[in-house]
């Protein structure tokens, strides 16, 4: 994931290929908090979201191969008081989690009718 500047420039390089923290296998998703302090990576191969400061560091991972936490999170986005909602493709739900990765509240899940999905692959606030 590379993260640019306004004018343009290289700003950070986050990560690499891989299943290490900080390391990715199909990033599909980044939200940027206000004022840049915080990226968050949904990483669909990895099964976690990733959060990295607004310099490049890891400072935490939600989920991951090991974890039913995600299975498959594809897109990302963020409301004004920070809480994180991820699309989990792969569990036909969106997860809301706060800015410090607690879950509040899960929606949807796989089917056809009211409130379900079929594997949304973003989430829009």
């Amino acid at each position: 994931v590379w993260v640019f500047a306004p004018t343009g420039e290289l700003a950070a390089r986050l990560g690499d290929s891989g299943e290490a923290d900080g390391r990715f296998d199909r990033p599909s998703g980044v939200a940027v908090s206000e004022k840049g302090r915080f990226v968050y990576v949904a990483d669909a191969g990895n099964r976690r979201v990733q959060v990295f400061d607004g310099i490049g560091n890891w400072r935490a991972s939600w989920g991951g191969p090991d974890s039913d936490r995600f299975v498959e999170p594809t897109g990302i986005d963020l409301d004004s008081q920070g809480n994180v909602y991820v699309a989990d493709a792969g569990g036909s739900r969106i997860v809301v989690l706060t800015a410090e990765g607690e879950e509040l509240v899960t929606f949807g899940g796989p089917g056809d009718g009211p409130g379900r999905f079929r594997a949304p692959v973003d989430v829009a606030v």
